[in-house]
């Protein structure tokens, strides 16, 4: 039995999750993909605007038609801060004999030297990082983490589906009473107009704000990535 774990805000689900998953499915024959939406993150600014309970909604109906997606409450049941290396052992414990892979996004991967004990989640689970078109690969050295784990997660990073598509993107949309269309799947743009989601103009200002810090502290870092990168080619 092998479990693919996602986790993530989920705020709201979107196409990119989805083709992420199903890439996952197809390239690493995986018997199951779990969906888990983190109560709250240790190393992303701002909260989830939509409620635990209509994260899970939309997480249902996003993965509806697919019998080998399943979505799990276990890190809102636990409240408090997300730590993936507690629901990982969770889960070891649980399920002994299962192959876990953990699947994340090319920011996790840069920042993972700060999660809670880095290396027991890799002896955990195997680490699969999703790159997004263009993005440069870092250097084993821009990981902070030994040299021989560093390779080991750069050699499973693999790049992911052509779909330009951010949860902060479909709120500041929603916020302006914008269409949906081709960013999430019909029921889940249904669910976010008949519950007016992400209509608060004040709340979504000040997360946005926090993010266009973040973004433009993620540019300067991918910047500087790929002038290492050039003169490293050069010598």
């Amino acid at each position: 039995m092998t479990t693919a774990l996602y986790g993530g805000s989920f705020d709201p689900p979107h196409l990119g999750h989805l083709a992420i998953a199903r890439q996952v499915l197809e390239r690493f024959a995986v018997d199951r993909l779990v969906f888990l939406p983190a109560s709250h993150s240790p190393l992303k600014e701002g909260t989830p605007t939509a409620t635990d309970a209509q994260r899970l909604d939309m997480l249902r109906l996003a993965t509806i038609d697919e019998p080998r997606f399943s979505v799990s409450d276990f890190e809102l049941r636990k409240g408090g801060i997300s730590y993936t290396v507690d629901t990982l052992r969770v889960w070891r414990q649980q399920e002994p004999n299962t192959e876990l892979l953990f699947i994340a996004g090319m920011d996790s991967l840069l920042t993972l030297h700060a999660w809670r004990e880095p290396l027991e989640i890799i002896r955990l689970c195997k680490f699969v990082t999703f790159r997004r078109p263009g993005f440069p690969l870092p250097s084993p050295e821009e990981l902070k983490l030994p040299q021989d784990v560093a390779r080991q997660l750069l050699a499973q990073v693999i790049d992911g589906p052509l779909v330009d598509v951010s949860s902060s993107d479909i709120r500041a949309r929603a916020a302006q009473g914008e269409a949906l269309d081709g960013l999430v799947p019909d029921p889940i743009a249904k669910y976010i107009a008949t519950n007016g989601l992400y209509t608060n103009p004040e709340l979504e200002t000040r997360n946005q704000e926090l993010r266009t810090k973040n973004q433009e502290l993620r540019t300067k870092n991918q910047e500087l990535r790929t002038k290492n990168q050039e003169l490293r080619t050069r010598n």
